[in-house]
């Protein structure tokens, strides 16, 4: 195993590696019967591994990356071309900094969470030491608002998508109301699926919107309300996706695309067969299809991954993300809304 890593300065670095798949598995392959490995025996390195840091050199994080890309890629990827937004860091001065474990919930667990094993497996303690540094100072507030006061206008931002654009609006709410920004709104359009990009209701809704940032696949992958259906396959996927994209783009509806996140490993994602396929290997392929059309199409793609996929396993509830992690995902997304707003208006 060759690993690549981009960290913000010298020092040790705990590190864990774990393995959810024995082999990856083609693009056209279905998925659904495929199951992960036990998490509770899925290590591939011993407890306190670490990595001593000794030397720096400014890289951006598409150079740490590449020659992995291009031997794990099963889909046209493309890195992130600057350096990392920033990184999670180590913030209790009291006490030394401890090995960070994936978070995952045990089978028989969810009924049972008491027990020291689940405890153990399941805790968030372990996040709460932890907050975002930006690389760049200034992005710990709102800059590039549109300048839309002048005219009165108000600047509609509208998150599509359902439960986890739901959970992102609430948190565009935050940050406009905590920097006191009267000329942007931020609203949700509920939708499930791609398919749902061609309905009439939906299309006039996204009609009346500056920009719409679209991220759909959770329900595309996830278990589906009373009942277990398979997860959306990824040629399958990659169809419906930019059958919508070219029916939006044909009615002029601006919209940039953004990375999907991850869920953390809940019970129904590791049983065998899951009944849940919202697992890093699925929403990997997923993301990629994703940066591909958007490459394809000339449609801005969000990358979130600086922020969001080092707290990936952070959770609550196995699936949305409500805390500080999710708060930062959205002043980052909002940072690049509105750097596209104004690269538009002076190009």
């Amino acid at each position: 195993i060759t690993g690549h890593y981009l960290v913000p300065s010298q020092g040790r670095y705990y590190i864990e590696i774990i393995g959810l798949l024995c082999n990856d598995f083609p693009f056209d392959v279905d998925f659904n019967p495929i199951c992960l490995e036990d998490v509770d025996h899925n290590h591939l390195t011993e407890a306190g591994s670490f990595i001593d840091v000794t030397v720096t050199t400014n890289i951006t994080s598409s150079e740490v990356n590449k020659d992995a890309i291009a031997s794990t890629s099963s889909i046209i990827s493309n890195a992130r071309k600057q350096p990392a937004v920033g990184f999670w860091k180590w913030t209790n001065s009291t006490l030394d900094p401890v090995p960070m474990t994936t978070r995952y919930q045990g089978q028989n667990c969810r009924a049972t969470s008491e027990e020291e094993r689940c405890m153990t497996s399941g805790s968030l303690d372990r996040f709460k030491p932890y907050i975002f540094e930006w690389s760049d100072d200034e992005m710990n507030v709102l800059k590039n608002i549109p300048e839309l006061n002048t005219s009165n206008e108000t600047y509609h931002i509208c998150v599509v998508g359902n439960s986890h654009s739901r959970e992102l609006n609430v948190h565009f709410d935050y940050w406009l109301n905590l920097f006191n920004v009267s000329n942007v709104k931020a609203w949700q359009i509920g939708m499930s699926y791609p398919r749902d990009m061609l309905r009439d209701r939906i299309v006039r809704k996204s009609l009346g919107c500056n920009i719409t940032i679209v991220g759909l696949g959770q329900w595309s992958a996830g278990k589906k309300p009373r009942k277990v259906v398979p997860a959306t396959t990824f040629p399958e996927y990659m169809k419906s996706l930019e059958t919508g994209i070219t029916h939006w783009k044909a009615l002029g509806i601006k919209m940039v695309l953004r990375k999907m996140h991850y869920n953390p490993l809940g019970d129904i994602k590791t049983q065998c067969p899951p009944q849940d396929h919202r697992s890093p290997p699925v929403i990997d392929g997923y993301n990629e299809i994703v940066q591909s059309l958007a490459r394809k199409h000339n449609i801005t793609y969000i990358d979130t991954g600086d922020v969001m996929d080092p707290m990936w396993d952070s959770a609550g509830d196995y699936c949305h993300y409500r805390g500080l992690e999710g708060r930062t995902e959205a002043l980052y997304i909002l940072q690049e809304i509105f750097r596209c707003y104004k690269d538009s208006i002076q190009g």
